[in-house]
């Protein structure tokens, strides 16, 4: 069996995962976290039996640590605690689900370890890109990203890879010819080559690769788009004024964190739902409650995550994050509003080939695939092809009236700094708003 370390396990996106885990016989849960929910933790616990914990807050900790005295599992305290978990060695995938950019210790000691680690903390990137670019430069540790969009670039990149190896494999079997590992390796497919071919002499080995199997074998949800759909997409950016002003064919400016080359790449263009103000005007905002942020039409999320969408906050620190994921510059950047948010990301490729990952809005699946990645296992979300019926829609964004998304591309042309100051300066403001002491029309103002 496999086993998993999920870090925030009562968030979210860790119970999500362990939902996933739960309904998949080949995992094992290794490790758990949470801040201060030790209430659900210990259900987790009994549950799933992990053999370490770690409780963020310390005090709460204590408490907790004396309420498993006579257990054998292991109890670890504060964010040292944490991070100490993500560097155990008896786990092979860490799942960064904590919040904020206090994951930035726990994410390193993870990419130190060399194991695969689920990225589902745009956050942490956001404020510290760079610094995790170095880490990961050094280690060649792989991040999967769990985020949809993110998620669905990602995706797109490996079915070209994928493809492209299909092709040369059956090129040289064709020809009974060898496989040149070199070329292999320098087009950034140790990953394939690893699982996938027999390393010592570059053939092609049969017991776990063949023409059929590799066909066979694509997860996820990876589609060519057609040129109606596509229509639709580039009308929604010629009517938008701000991004139809940018720059369409950038290229990649440096490595990006995500372990595949995405020079390939002309464009992406990340959808968003809109949240649940998509339409309204700047004046018809002035009373909204906290509860009306929250009732996020599509996705389930958390609550500063649901606040963060009605904004358009949200997505400008995916901006950010597909920026140093894939090292794409800005310009390369682009937003759409979809409400249906079945469509969640397009990526245009210099070669003029565009793909696009299609799914319903359900955070298992993006996750599924990211915890199934590199693994020979059946998936069970990704199967699941009920993707409503209908037209699908795309909008432009109104910028005047949901302005922070812009904010996020000024913050980004500035650097590190700029880009932690946008995320710090939304976070203090969304407290406010939470403790009701600024009114909602102060979170729609430029960060």
């Amino acid at each position: 069996m496999i086993p998993v370390t999920i870090l925030g396990s009562t968030g979210s996106i860790g119970r999500q995962t362990l939902e996933i885990l739960e309904n998949n016989k080949h995992f094992e849960v290794y490790g758990l976290s949470c801040y201060a929910n030790t209430q659900l933790l210990e259900k987790q616990i009994q549950k799933f039996h992990p053999k370490v914990v770690a409780v963020g807050d310390e005090k709460i900790s204590v408490r907790f640590k004396k309420k498993l005295k006579n257990s054998s599992i292991k109890v670890l305290s504060g964010i040292k605690g944490i991070t100490e978990l993500a560097a155990y060695a008896g786990t092979k995938k860490i799942v960064i689900g904590m919040s904020g950019e206090e994951a930035l210790h726990p994410l390193l000691a993870a990419i130190r370890t060399k194991n695969d680690i689920i990225l589902a903390n745009k956050e942490v990137v956001v404020c510290h890109g760079a610094k995790i670019r170095k880490e990961v430069s050094k280690t060649g540790a792989r991040i999967i990203p769990a985020d949809s969009e993110l998620c669905a670039i990602f995706q797109c990149l490996e079915y070209r890879l994928e493809h492209h190896l299909k092709y040369e494999l059956n090129h040289h079997l064709e020809y009974g010819e060898q496989y040149n590992l070199k070329h292999g390796l320098e087009h950034g497919q140790e990953f394939y080559l690893k699982h996938r071919w027999n390393k010592k002499n570059g053939k092609a080995d049969e017991k776990s690769t063949s023409i059929k199997k590799l066909d066979n074998e694509r997860r996820g949800n990876v589609v060519r788009i057609t040129d109606g759909l596509l229509e639709q997409v580039e009308e929604a950016i010629r009517q938008d004024s701000f991004f139809g002003d940018l720059r369409k064919n950038g290229k990649c400016k440096q490595e990006g964190i995500c372990m595949f080359d995405a020079s390939s790449i002309e464009r992406v263009v990340l959808t968003c739902s809109g949240g649940p103000f998509f339409k309204k005007k700047r004046n018809e905002l002035e009373h909204v409650t906290l509860e009306e942020a929250l009732k996020h039409p599509v996705w389930s999320m958390g609550k500063k995550i649901s606040i963060d969408s009605a904004t358009l906050v949200n997505k400008g620190l995916e901006v950010i994050e597909t920026h140093y994921l894939f090292g794409l510059p800005y310009e390369s950047i682009q937003v759409v509003i979809h409400p249906e948010s079945i469509v969640h990301a397009l990526v245009y490729f210099h070669d003029g080939e565009v793909l696009a990952v299609i799914h319903q809005p359900d955070m298992k699946i993006p996750l599924e695939y990211a915890l199934l990645f590199g693994e020979n296992i059946e998936p069970r979300y990704q199967k699941k092809k009920n993707i409503q019926n209908g037209p699908l829609h795309f909008y432009f964004v109104d910028h005047e009236t949901f302005p922070a998304l812009k904010s996020s591309y000024e913050a980004g042309n500035k650097g590190q700094t700029e880009e932690k100051r946008y995320y710090l300066a939304n976070k203090k403001r969304l407290e406010y708003f939470c403790r009701g002491e600024i009114h909602f029309r102060k979170l729609l103002k430029r960060l």
